[in-house]
């Protein structure tokens, strides 16, 4: 994705799932992608052998620190249990964390709106400060690992190389973002070689990623709330606004 998309102006991320429509072509997200490796490993010394638990929603800030964390080899996990470091929304509720990262969501902020409890590090603060350029290194990155929604580094990549070469690599897919008590399912037409319904029940961050990594060569994802889609699809106007072409649905379980 780096060599691919690191230069490239055109859409890889369009997040709407705030009420805002952010924007990250191929360049700004590995910039994005860049400055939260630097944050990563500067202020927590993340690396191989290091766990990061993530409770926070996929957002255009927090696909960009998930990469960075896999990029520096760590573990990524929805568990908290063992995890050396915590990005979360709610940095109140993970006093007993040995390190934590505050992430807001909201659009142009450039500090955590609340409190910050000491010892804890404000991302929107600290993150901008970072080196533009990705100090990427192979042998850390094949350390990495993924350890979400019951799905380990190789599903991952397999649902992602699945939907990269299924003949439809220049399309656009949506994700349905709606918090912890929704889960995406892969839908995809059977006839056209791609996921079946049913093959896999993803989370929220599993089907980001997966979409995210399968665009590495063309197309682009577009986070969308659970609101703005009627009976489960987005709006006919919608896929036109955004060119959506294939579907990762959604629903509350």
């Amino acid at each position: 994705m780096i060599a691919e998309r690191g230069t490239a102006t055109t859409p890889l991320l369009v997040d709407r799932t705030r009420g805002h429509r952010i924007e990250l072509s191929g360049r700004v997200l590995v910039n994005w992608w860049a400055k939260n490796a630097g944050l990563l490993e500067m202020e927590f010394g993340i690396g191989p052998g290091y766990t990061v638990h993530l409770d926070v929603p996929p957002h255009w800030r927090t696909l960009p620190l998930a990469l960075a964390a896999l990029s520096l080899g760590a573990t990524v996990t929805d568990h908290e249990e063992s995890a050396d470091l915590v990005i979360t929304g709610n940095p109140s509720a993970h006093m007993s964390a040995p390190d934590v990262l505050a992430v807001t969501l909201e659009a142009l902020a450039v500090s955590f709106p609340g409190e910050v409890p000491e010892g804890m590090v404000d991302h929107a603060a600290e993150v901008r400060a970072q080196p533009d350029a990705l100090a990427f290194a192979a042998a850390a990155a094949a350390q990495a690992a993924w350890d979400v929604d019951g799905l380990d580094t190789t599903a991952l990549e397999h649902m992602a190389y699945t939907e990269a070469n299924d003949g439809a690599a220049t399309s656009v897919s949506w994700l349905g973002v709606g918090g912890t008590a929704v889960q995406a399912e892969a839908a995809r037409d059977a006839t056209a070689g791609g996921w079946r319904s049913g093959d896999w029940r993803l989370g929220d961050w599993s089907a980001a990623m997966a979409s995210l990594l399968a665009c590495r060569s063309e197309g682009s994802l577009v986070l969308l709330p659970l609101e703005s889609l009627v009976e489960g699809k987005p709006t006919d106007s919608l896929c036109e606004q955004e060119r959506i072409t294939r579907a990762i649905t959604t629903g509350v379980v």
